[in-house]
């Protein structure tokens, strides 16, 4: 019983994106429901923000985040800037997801939350400085081949990025086999989310609206959770006897 409520954890999530794929895919989205499908990822993103620092969960602060960063950067950047922009983020993304799943929740305005600013804004530095100085370089490294695939070679990702993609998701994956919480399978369906966004560039912000919306899921899941569970014993707590 305890094996399928874990299995839900993951299933669950998993057929939010598969939802939102066959949404792309294969459903024509008419002219009147257009200007909701604009503000899905805005009303997401907002409603992650919300819930997640109502719930003092900054994972999920940072995670959306660092969504909405990368996707700003895709739309006010220069063409050149938006392919170097599609070169480093679906390596970066996914390692700092991963990072982000395996984090405790030790607050926003802590020790730790300052520390985690700091890494994050190194990152923000780190890529700026490499932009206006080694771009060219960067990118060319980036496209360099590890050995020979035709099947790879016609992906939009370069073989580096896929080994850092998949590193990430083996990552995030022994992370929920040893907490198999509702954020932690959160977690692995938003990196596959945004990686479909990569995937996709120009529907990059459906994407990371997805990636919000399965946190936010995920949030409240795990918030029920805690108030008719006891986190110790895992026991129905007595707000479930009522």
């Amino acid at each position: 019983m305890q094996l399928l409520r874990s299995l839900l954890l993951l299933v669950v999530p998993g057929v939010l994106f598969s939802a939102a794929l066959y949404l792309q895919l294969k459903v024509e989205i008419t002219a009147a429901w257009q200007p909701l499908l604009t503000m899905f990822p805005y009303l997401a993103a907002i409603a992650g923000l919300f819930l997640g620092w109502r719930f003092n969960r900054t994972r999920v602060l940072w995670a959306i985040a660092l969504l909405i960063l990368v996707e700003r950067a895709m739309v006010l950047t220069t063409l050149y800037g938006r392919e170097y922009v599609l070169q480093l983020a679906p390596l970066l993304v996914p390692l700092n997801l991963a990072l982000y799943s395996w984090w405790s929740e030790r607050g926003l305005f802590t020790l730790h939350g300052f520390l985690r600013l700091v890494l994050f804004l190194l990152q923000l530095g780190g890529v700026v400085w490499l932009y206006f100085t080694q771009a060219g370089a960067i990118m060319a490294w980036l496209s360099r081949p590890l050995f020979v695939s035709d099947l790879i070679d016609t992906m939009p990702f370069s073989q580096i990025t896929w080994l850092i993609i998949t590193l990430s998701l083996i990552a995030l994956l022994i992370r929920f086999c040893r907490k198999p919480e509702a954020l932690e399978g959160g977690f692995c369906w938003i990196t596959i989310a945004v990686i479909t966004g990569f995937w996709w560039p120009q529907q990059f912000a459906y994407w990371g609206g997805v990636a919000a919306f399965i946190l936010t899921i995920a949030l409240i899941e795990r918030s029920l959770k805690m108030a008719f569970n006891d986190e110790l014993t895992g026991l129905p707590a007595r707000r479930a006897m009522n």
